[in-house]
């Protein structure tokens, strides 16, 4: 049985599991990233996707992480004094 919150693709979409049912075979509700909820889904139709986290260690640390910023013009709002009056 998966656990809620595990990232799993499903066809060629990645999702988190937000439900499940409790019985011999489980069926899950997962939320796919469009924010689009597919309902009793067999876990047989489910890939179990890794977190970045979960990367092989290089060297004892593990590999430089993206840390790409959320909006283009994010920079611009952050450089304007008169923002959040």
């Amino acid at each position: 049985m998966l656990k809620l919150g595990t990232r799993v693709g499903y066809g060629d979409q990645v999702g988190r599991i937000v439900g499940r049912t409790i019985e011999l075979q489980p069926k899950y509700d997962i939320m796919l990233a469009n924010g689009t909820i597919r309902s009793y889904v067999r876990e047989v139709d489910l890939v179990l996707v890794p977190l970045p986290s979960d990367r092989p260690l290089v060297g004892e640390t593990r590999g430089p992480m993206s840390m790409r910023r959320n909006d283009v013009n994010e920079e611009e709002r952050d450089a304007d004094p008169d923002r959040g009056r």
